[in-house]
């Protein structure tokens, strides 16, 4: 629930919110489906963590080449 929340809160008003909607629950359906075994609570993350840890490292490579 935490990353659904998350989720419409990074949708605009301008993007088409019922098919984003659709795409995003499609992909935590697959996601459930694939899953053998629930993971321990210090491994739930919702999605928006999840990516701000994958993107830690290139967010410190893009700011340098900005500056």
């Amino acid at each position: 629930m935490i990353s659904y929340r998350h989720f419409l809160e990074s949708v605009n008003s301008y993007d088409d919110r019922i098919k984003l909607l659709e795409r995003w629950i499609i992909r935590k359906e697959d996601e459930i489906k694939e899953r053998v075994v629930m993971p321990p609570p210090n491994l739930k993350k919702p999605d928006h963590e999840i990516f701000a840890e994958i993107d830690k490292p290139l967010k410190a490579a893009r700011e340098k080449l900005v500056s």
